[in-house]
């Protein structure tokens, strides 16, 4: 069976990630959530290197990415807020990660299946808007929206090719996605959506924040927030051709966010952790906060066995990618009926 592009889309607050599947091949790209106004670039190379990182909507042209941050000096303070995905600007970072991915030699990604999400705690209210702007962006597109924390659901539901994995419905599992701007969160039971726990809370950014200061009052270094998120994923300070490593002062950042994680997941989760099957994280922060959610269930529920709780597989890519695999899923169903309904007709001709 010959699949259309389908194409997950993940327009975080620090970084866009897109993941395109047809035909069995997979292609993943990824690039800061940077955008600025675009500028004329009278140095050939360089106007070349940000043709591809370069978008229109409407009469507006915007630099995305390395670009928006090179040229346009983008501190990445912009979609801090639960309307960004209605703004001009989160949807330019759609079209771009549309236009790598033609650049990488996906053909028909714009008129292909394409999954995108939202947090959680908009979900229900922003959910007709945003598949309609989407829709508006890509016309010759499918568009589907589902919820944020999904995705890493869908890459333990879904196989690479789109098929149903077995066991994983019947099982009950708790998932948190901690992204820049908001931590989601979402339990599954036998393959539904537990409307109560379906809930989001602050994210990365508050830990960058955090960063910031804590910087200044050890180095006397004033950070920008682009450069503040960079560092809880590298820790290293470029300050007049030395490195600063400051992995302590990034494990003191995250640890506030990482307890207020994992109360807000108890209270979503309640007593119910005890009869799950696990608790999945994903998102960029997964890794740094995970630690601090056993010590804070403990009291609780008794002592969290080993790998009850668990970073998911590529997890900076899981909702992207969990969403690429729902699109599949959703197609390969839709051609079923399709070729049932045919069936039908031609028994009953």
């Amino acid at each position: 069976m010959k699949y259309k592009v389908c194409t997950g889309i993940d327009v975080g607050r620090s970084a866009t990630k897109a993941v395109s599947i047809v035909d069995g091949v997979r292609a993943m790209i990824s690039f800061p959530s940077a955008i600025c106004p675009a500028i004329r670039l009278t140095d050939a190379s360089a106007a070349a290197r940000a043709q591809v990182e370069t978008v229109k909507i409407g009469s507006h042209e915007y630099f995305t990415g390395e670009t928006a941050i090179i040229q346009g000096r983008d501190e990445m303070l912009g979609g801090l807020s639960d309307d960004w995905a209605s703004s001009e600007q989160h949807g330019a970072l759609i079209l771009a990660a549309i236009k790598r991915l033609e650049a990488q030699g996906i053909a028909g990604v714009a008129t292909g299946l394409v999954v995108v999400g939202l947090p959680a705690r908009v979900f229900a209210s922003q959910r007709k808007h945003y598949a309609a702007a989407v829709s508006e962006l890509l016309p010759e597109a499918e568009v589907k929206v589902v919820p944020q924390p999904m995705g890493p659901y869908y890459t333990m539901l879904f196989d690479e090719s789109g098929m149903e994995q077995g066991g994983v419905d019947s099982g009950s599992w708790a998932f948190i996605e901690v992204g820049q701007f908001t931590t989601d969160f979402a339990m599954i039971e036998r393959g539904h959506v537990v409307e109560r726990a379906f809930n989001s809370c602050e994210g990365m950014r508050v830990s960058a924040e955090a960063l910031q200061r804590l910087v200044m009052e050890r180095y006397g270094l004033s950070i920008s927030m682009a450069e503040a998120t960079a560092l809880l994923q590298e820790p290293l300070i470029r300050n007049f051709g030395r490195k600063i490593d400051v992995t302590d002062l990034v494990r003191e950042a995250v640890q506030p966010l990482a307890r207020t994680i994992a109360e807000k997941a108890r209270q979503m989760f309640g007593e119910t952790l005890r009869s799950m099957d696990g608790v999945r994280l994903a998102g960029g922060g997964a890794g740094l906060v995970m630690d601090a959610l056993p010590s804070v269930w403990s009291g609780l529920t008794g002592v969290v066995p080993e790998g009850f709780i668990a970073v998911v597989d590529d997890a900076r890519f899981a909702v992207a990618d969990g969403f690429g695999r729902f699109g599949l899923a959703f197609d390969v169903y839709r051609r079923s009926r399709a070729q049932a309904a045919r069936a039908i007709e031609t028994a009953s001709a």
